[in-house]
């Protein structure tokens, strides 16, 4: 006989596939949120990003006139050893927020001497007139991205969210969590040695007064002779000093000759799941993309940790870890010099 329904045990079977598909919709949605926000920020930072090397060039910051060290000298951008010039990192903000401390001075911050290192640098108040350096609030503006406005959502969903405006100024108000800064490295494989390279470094939320966020680390190991970054192996004191996740930029140093440093940024796309004990200090692989490293300097390093003692004129490449960097972007420059009519 022809059945005109369904058993109850069908019923309570159908809700349980549905209930076993609901419960896996529902345990991806974290991840889905996860990449949605991530999303956001690359979005965001590479609007930043390339609008920062258009507003480079529009401010004049190629200009070593427009520059200042924390305490309002002029850098010297003249060559320096061997002939090449010295690496600058133009960074107001961070100064600006740093400004009794000396070490600010230093990119990455607080190097000692034996550590390929670039000249941290401000910039003019203004064009003109007594030169001064930019203070807090001027550097904001022009170094942390104002288009993330704040709203607020009322209890009403109906209603539509309103805009947060300051005191005083009925300023609208804005997240910041994307900032950016610069840094101007000569570029070594050019006959032409007014070449440099500008490299825009792009944050997600900057913690411009955490001065630990800048750390500097070992390369202990080339695992891929360095063709487009490749596999390294990074040694440093503590499992801490290793922090890193794949998205992540970092900045290899070492001295391409006798006091002359040399620095390029790489991403990094995977790294090992944590770091690992050695002897007395921690390591951990990563996989980074990007230009080739010279092979000089892979052999130095590789030297370096293979002989006992190191012989003398041989230094390991350094990694500078600076957190909550998501993009960096490069362009080729010359730096703007000036004329006897200006000043």
């Amino acid at each position: 006989m022809m059945r005109r329904g369904v058993s109850l045990l069908e019923v309570m079977i159908s809700m349980g596939v549905i209930a076993i598909g609901l419960a896996g919709v529902i345990a991806i949605l974290p991840v889905a949120l996860y990449h949605i926000g991530r999303g956001t920020v690359l979005d965001n930072a590479s609007r930043v990003g390339l609008n920062a090397v258009e507003e480079f060039d529009l401010r004049g910051m190629g200009r070593p006139l427009q520059w200042r060290y924390r305490t309002n000298l002029l850098p010297d951008p003249a060559t320096a050893r061997n002939g090449w010039a010295t690496a600058f990192a133009i960074d107001p903000w961070f100064i600006a927020n740093n400004s009794s401390d000396a070490n600010a001075e230093e990119f990455p911050y607080g190097t000692t001497t034996s550590v390929p290192r670039m000249v941290r640098v401000s910039l003019r108040s203004s064009p003109s007139g007594t030169p001064s350096i930019m203070g807090s609030a001027q550097a904001e503006e022009i170094f942390v991205s104002q288009d993330e406005l704040v709203f607020d959502l009322p209890l009403d969903r109906t209603q539509p969210p309103t805009q947060v405006f300051g005191a005083g100024t009925a300023r609208r108000q804005y997240e910041g969590t994307i900032s950016w800064m610069a840094t101007v490295a000569p570029v070594y494989s050019s006959a032409d040695r007014d070449l440099y390279t500008l490299s825009v470094v792009v944050f997600h939320n900057r913690a411009v007064t955490d001065t630990a966020a800048e750390r500097v680390v070992d390369v202990r190991d080339f695992l891929a002779n360095g063709l487009s970054g490749g596999d390294i192996t990074l040694q440093g004191a503590s499992p801490d000093d290793l922090e890193l996740q794949a998205g992540n930029w970092i900045m290899l140093m070492d001295f391409i000759s006798s006091g002359v440093p040399f620095f390029r940024w790489y991403r990094v796309v995977a790294t090992e799941e944590s770091a690992r004990i050695s002897g007395a200090s921690w390591q951990r692989e990563v996989t980074l993309h990007g230009a080739d490293w010279p092979s000089s300097l892979v052999q130095s390093t590789t030297t370096f940790w293979g002989t006992t003692p190191p012989p003398a004129g041989y230094v390991p490449t350094r990694a500078a870890i600076v957190g909550n960097v998501v993009a960096v972007y490069e362009k080729t420059i010359r730096l703007e010099t000036g004329n006897l009519w200006e000043f």
